[in-house]
Parts: C-alpha cells; structure tokens; sequence
C-alpha cells in the first residue's frame, strides 16, 4: 500500500508528475495512465474503509 500511495504522490508532485507533464505539452503515454488508474482504484478500495486520509494524499 505504502508503494502505491508514493506512486500516487509522485504523479501528482514528482517531476515526472501529471501536471509537470502536461505544462511541458509531454505525453506520458498510455502505460503511465493505465498505471496511474490501477493505483487510484487500489487505493479507492483500500481507502473504503478507513476514517481519515494522510496530509500527502488529500
């Protein structure tokens, strides 16, 4: 979980991140996206249950 949840932070903040990405007109191509959407999804379903969602999530 903790992986996912780093892979997440890092398409959202890293350098290689969603919005780095597109202000650079940059394609990061299909694999990149299915990733990101299996991640989200794991960490939706694993998220269900919890009360309260981390700092670098939100």
């Amino acid at each position: 979980m903790k992986e996912i949840k780093e892979r997440i932070i890092n398409a959202g903040l890293g350098e290689k991140g969603l919005p780095v990405l597109a202000r650079m007109g940059e394609d990061p191509g299909k694999e990149y996206i299915e990733q990101l959407l299996s991640d989200l999804h794991s960490l939706f379903q694993n998220l269900k249950s919890s009360s309260s969602l981390s700092k670098e999530l939100s």
